[in-house]
């Protein structure tokens, strides 16, 4: 089980998010054209392109395009998860049919699950780091069971909705 705690440093995904859909557009479109990548959709707030040693004056033109700084994140699996602190996110391989009874056996406080339309993409699954002895015992717990668990992560949040 791959285990990472979220964290800034030595990031190779950026954040394309903004109030204005307008603006991310036409910030994703700047690094698609200067890059060659093409960033991923998230949802209209929000994309994530993954990029090796960007140009600092690409990171400059994009921040005023969003009229923000760029989110530098370890990768675009996190980058669904607000920056912070207090959460804990988890990303689950499909299909997990057994996610939501293990839950409701745990009998947490709180558990946000969100299943993409696309079956074959992760389960998002995030719960708060306080409803948790340990952040690691619930992940060891679901993949005791037979759910795989692909990656742990402390975030700020369980939504990017400002």
């Amino acid at each position: 089980m791959l285990i990472l705690l979220a964290a800034t440093a030595h990031a190779t995904a950026w954040v394309l998010h903004a109030d204005d859909p307008r603006r991310v557009e036409r910030a994703a479109r700047l690094v698609e054209r200067t890059t060659d990548m093409l960033p991923e959709p998230m949802d209209r707030y929000a994309q994530c392109v993954v990029l090796e040693e960007p140009p600092v004056r690409l990171e400059r033109r994009v921040a005023r395009r969003l009229g923000r700084p760029v989110e530098e994140r370890r990768d675009c699996d996190v980058a669904w998860f607000p920056l912070g602190r207090g959460w804990i996110g988890m990303l689950i391989e499909p299909p997990a049919t057994a996610l939501d009874e293990l839950l409701d056996a745990a009998a947490l406080p709180y558990v946000e699950v969100r299943r993409p339309s696309d079956a074959t993409l992760p389960i998002r699954m995030c719960v708060a780091q306080a409803a948790l002895r340990h952040p690691m015992a619930l992940a060891d717990h679901l993949s005791s069971e037979g759910v795989s668990v692909r990656a742990v992560y402390e975030v700020g949040g369980c939504s990017r909705r400002m």
